[in-house]
Formats: C-alpha cells, sequence, structure tokens
C-alpha cells in the first residue's frame, strides 16, 4: 500500500461481510478464508496535504474511535 501511495494510487482496505462467498471462486480449501480485500486505483481528486490538517480529514470519515475497535493487552 505504501509503493502504491508514492506512485500516486490509492488502495483502501475493504472489509469482507460473507467471506464464504469468497472461497469457490478463489479456489480455497475448507480450512482457508479471505480476511482482508485491498482494492487499487487512482482517486477522483489531486491529493492535496495542504488542504486541512488530519484532524479534519478524519472528522469527515465518521469512522468509530480506536478504542472500540481494538485493546491492548
Amino acid at each position: 500500500m505504501l509503493a502504491a501511495w508514492s506512485e500516486d494510487v490509492v488502495s483502501p482496505p475493504n472489509g469482507i461481510t460473507n467471506p464464504e462467498s469468497l472461497a469457490e471462486p478463489l479456489g480455497l480449501e475448507a480450512d482457508e478464508q479471505v480476511g482482508i480485500v485491498l482494492s487499487f486505483g487512482y482517486p477522483a481528486r489531486a491529493r492535496d496535504p495542504e488542504a486541512g490538517p488530519p484532524e479534519e480529514w478524519i472528522g469527515r470519515a465518521d469512522r468509530r474511535p480506536l478504542e472500540e475497535l481494538a485493546r491492548h493487552l
């Protein structure tokens, strides 16, 4: 993903709601499953790091707080 980003290609990770549906098309064995899918492409708008601080981007993303998704052991 970092290598793609350096070439102006974005690659957002995508969650999978039904991993079982991928087993046959991908030829997976019974003990194998897909955990994540990466999409690669060119962004609709050019990147502009000066457009605003990261906190502003995060606020627009409407993401759940990290504390809800992960915990530190």
